[in-house]
């Protein structure tokens, strides 16, 4: 896949202008393309169905281009000519220029309630009084989102220090998110109110744990009247 020639594009919008220098490519199955440029790839990322087809955007893995194949290699415009390729790479790197990725550290709170509903518990309990029962998690990491009001994700940024074998690197894995969670700003008041009752709760569990599986020592904690937390 030869390589044509260098080129300047220039995205521009209202009062905004970005010039990229990228290399013109020629494949001779599939025509021109020209590679998104390295520091609009995050935005790329978020590039919807329609999107992708209406700026003839395909992907490009070493010597090979794959059409319609979201996300298996580096994302390119491709056209049959070299001057379609250009106008088209000129409006995806305007509209990616334009929706820049907005950074925001965040606390995302998993909470899921699993209660039984004592009408369906086999294990009889009072109404008052079903089983209880739920997951609280926290995890402190940073949201990616294209403007203010595009689609989020969420990555956790990891450093592993050199080993005997291997150099230290700097990485980001995405987080894949489900059940129930609401994401919060990461703020000192924040993580100190979410921290103590995740300490609270953690307390209470091991507690409870201890003495609601053991006939003895539970009767030792009514008898002595003792605080299952403090």
């Amino acid at each position: 896949m030869p390589k044509i020639r260098t080129v300047k594009i220039t995205a521009h919008w209202e009062t905004e202008t970005r010039d990229f220098e990228v290399a013109v490519m020629y494949n001779s199955k599939y025509g021109f393309y020209i590679e998104v440029p390295e520091p609009l790839l995050p935005v790329s990322e978020f590039l919807t169905d329609d999107e992708i087809a209406k700026y003839s955007v395909s992907y490009v893995r070493g010597q090979s281009v794959s059409i319609n194949c979201k996300n298996s290699g580096n994302p390119c415009v491709l056209c049959a000519l070299e001057t379609d390729a250009l106008d088209k790479a000129k409006w995806l790197f305007t509209h990616l220029a334009k929706n820049s990725i907005k950074l925001r550290d965040v606390i995302i709170v998993h909470f899921d309630d699993k209660s039984e509903d004592s009408r369906f518990s086999n294990n009889e309990t009072n109404a008052e009084h079903p089983k209880q029962g739920f997951t609280y998690g926290l995890c402190y990491c940073v949201e990616e989102r294209v403007g203010t009001t595009g689609d989020s994700k969420y990555y956790r940024y990891i450093h592993e220090p050199a080993q005997q074998y291997f150099k230290e690197q700097n990485y980001k894995r995405e987080l894949r998110l489900y059940n129930q969670f609401i994401v919060i700003d990461d703020t000192p008041e924040n993580r100190e109110l979410l921290e103590h009752t995740y300490r609270l709760y953690s307390e209470l569990k091991s507690k409870l744990k201890l003495f609601l599986t053991d006939k003895d020592q539970l009767l030792t904690l009514i008898a002595n009247n003792q605080k299952l937390i403090g």
